[in-house]
């Protein structure tokens, strides 16, 4: 699969994720759950960390001849 595409796949799972974690997380604190409100912070930090991820990519994989 091209790099590119598979950014794309990942952009779109990120986007999918974004959209569900904070009313889930805004639902969550309005009920007073702890718990569900911490998980879903660290899903936050785990999106943003793979946004990093996609976003400082290499363009093109190392070609190495052997």
């Amino acid at each position: 699969m091209p790099d590119d595409e598979i950014a794309q796949r990942l952009r779109d799972f990120r986007e999918q994720l974004e959209a569900e974690v904070w009313p889930a997380a805004t639902e969550a604190a309005a009920e007073y759950h702890v718990d569900q409100v911490t998980h879903l912070v660290q899903l936050k930090a785990r999106i943003d960390a793979l946004t990093w991820a996609i976003d400082h990519r290499p363009r093109e994989r190392a070609k190495i001849g052997f």
